[in-house]
């Protein structure tokens, strides 16, 4: 927290808006800015030619994994 800005749920609104994106136009929208994003950072689509073990050893998949089992840690508490 910042004052009044609370940085966790500004994350998990960014976070949110990529992975829980309503509707098919809006995955189109959001695949469409990832792919863009990705190739302004490293200058192509590289994402295709990895393997899914190499995929999912990515550290923005590991982050989501750790982010999912937080998440049914806090649901599943009492």
């Amino acid at each position: 927290m910042d004052g009044d800005f609370d940085y966790q749920q500004f994350w998990r609104t960014i976070v949110d808006f990529f992975e829980r994106a309503p509707g098919r136009e809006a995955q189109r929208r959001v695949a469409k800015l990832l792919k863009w994003w990705t190739r302004k950072v490293f200058g192509r689509n590289r994402r295709g030619g990895l393997s899914d073990t190499m995929k999912a050893n990515m550290s923005v998949n590991a982050l989501a994994r750790q982010r999912a089992q937080r998440d049914d840690t806090v649901f599943d508490s009492p």
